[in-house]
């Protein structure tokens, strides 16, 4: 059993990665009550292809997520390669 601030920090860290999240997937971690649970159904939503891309009501249907720093990894590789 957790402690008061384990309790906190949990908490915290809940708030934190469901911040990140679209509203439209928030439902998805209602029954979650530990970070570890959350992070547990991000990742088996994400093996199933559920977060590579976000509604095209909510988003125009274009690719959520910020992908620079992905090129930017892809660009140092390419430079490492060459």
């Amino acid at each position: 059993m957790m402690d008061g601030e384990s309790k906190e920090h949990n908490t915290r860290a809940m708030k934190s990665i469901l911040n990140g999240l679209p509203d439209s997937m928030k439902a998805n971690f209602e029954k979650c009550l530990s970070t570890k649970g959350i992070w547990d159904k991000l990742h088996d939503l994400h093996s199933k292809g559920a977060l590579t891309m976000i509604s095209s009501q909510e988003n125009n249907g274009k690719q959520e997520g910020n992908l620079e720093p992905m090129k930017a990894v892809e660009d140092k590789r390419d430079n490492i390669k060459a």
